[in-house]
């Protein structure tokens, strides 16, 4: 089994103030792998500084094959084409002046990508197919409900083809019968070999797929095991009780 990710001694944070503290921790390709906790437990921050936005503060971080540690430049392959990632949609939507089409197809642009592949077109209706929302090609992404947002972003993260997935809330604005449809997507993605690293408050209908739940607490790790949250309504513990991650705004 080959590691798809591996932090050791990693901090990061905002503008100097630490959020993640000495994380240690290890997903092999794969896994499809849970991180849970409070508000401003540091869950995005740990995805942000994965996809590289957050610069390292000490440590080491292995992504697919690319290493980098805090002040050097990336040793290995880049994986950035091979990650998928749907951030908060809430954090991610504003001000954004896209048609669907075109906020899908810059899934397929980043670095080494400048243009958009011939094929891009048949991509982007695949991927919004998958999500139910083909139907909205052309329509304004900011005209699109929360539910409806949601569902594009994670067309556009699906629209690569990645070989890692990290979602950020993605269980976020969606009703029951879309959040069941992620659910099969997911399937679909992990049967292929596709690693999946989920932020979650509630696993939901997701936690057949989870694999392990991953607990940060003020930027630690204090759990790293079986699921203990089972079900939205079954879950209990005071982070249940908070709304999404907002470490910037803390920071």
């Amino acid at each position: 089994m080959h590691t798809a990710i591996a932090l050791q001694d990693v901090e990061a944070g905002y503008r100097g103030h630490v959020v993640l503290h000495d994380l240690t921790l290890k997903i092999d390709e794969g896994e499809c792998v849970a991180i849970t906790g409070n508000n401003g437990s540091g869950k995005s921050t740990l995805i942000k500084t994965l996809i590289g936005t957050l610069p390292l503060m000490n440590g080491t971080v292995s992504i697919l094959g690319s290493t980098w540690e805090a002040g050097k430049k990336p040793t290995g392959p880049q994986p950035g084409y091979n990650i998928g990632y749907v951030p908060q949609r809430l954090a991610s939507a504003g001000g954004i002046e896209s048609t669907v089409s075109e906020m899908v197809a810059s899934g397929l642009l980043g670095s080494g990508h400048l243009r958009l592949p011939s094929n891009w077109r048949k991509r982007v209706q695949e991927a919004l197919q998958q999500v139910g929302m083909l139907h909205r090609l052309r329509e304004p992404f900011q005209d699109l409900s929360g539910g409806q947002q949601q569902r594009v972003l994670i067309a556009r993260a699906l629209v690569r083809n990645p070989s890692l997935l990290l979602l950020d809330e993605p269980l976020s604005g969606l009703d029951e019968h879309n959040r069941i449809r992620l659910k099969e997507i997911l399937q679909e993605s992990l049967a292929a070999g596709c690693t999946v690293v989920l932020v979650l408050h509630e696993l939901g209908e997701l936690r057949p797929l989870i694999e392990r739940e991953v607990r940060i607490a003020a930027g630690h790790i204090t759990h790293d095991g079986p699921c203990t949250h089972t079900h939205h309504g079954d879950e209990t513990g005071p982070w249940w009780d908070h709304d999404e991650d907002n470490e910037g705004a803390r920071a």
